[in-house]
């Protein structure tokens, strides 16, 4: 059997969904205060405010994937076309569960059966 590393990083050692929520408004912040591309952090705010997922609904899923949903599903697609930046973010982890797509199942599965639930109608 494997030895466990001496450097093996403790449960407590990893940030709190607030601490990053609290760096990532912090960013939020800065960047267009100090930005060379004032409209493209423009662009990128409005995307964020049309595309919003809640921190405070779902906290502990979206508080980590809050910054991960800005910089791989809005970011990229800014200047692109809008069709793929809605699918990006229509797909990413953060969307999928402030829209409680996590919850989601078919009606005829046994899990959807044995819980009396179906589809969740919020991405549709």
């Amino acid at each position: 059997m494997a030895e466990v590393p001496a450097s093996t990083p403790e449960v407590a050692d990893f940030p709190k969904p607030a601490q990053i929520l609290q760096a990532d408004l912090d960013h939020r912040m800065d960047s267009p205060i100090g930005t060379r591309s004032p409209l493209l952090e423009r662009l990128a705010l409005h995307w964020l405010n049309h595309f919003t997922v809640s921190a405070t609904a779902v906290p502990f899923y979206v508080g980590y994937f809050g910054s991960a949903f800005e910089q791989e599903a809005v970011r990229p697609y800014i200047l692109g076309q809008f069709e793929d930046m809605l699918l990006a973010t229509a797909t990413h982890p953060a969307m999928l569960c402030y829209l409680d797509n996590r919850t989601s199942t078919g009606l005829n599965l046994p899990r959807g059966i044995r819980r009396r639930a179906g589809l969740n109608e919020n991405l549709g």
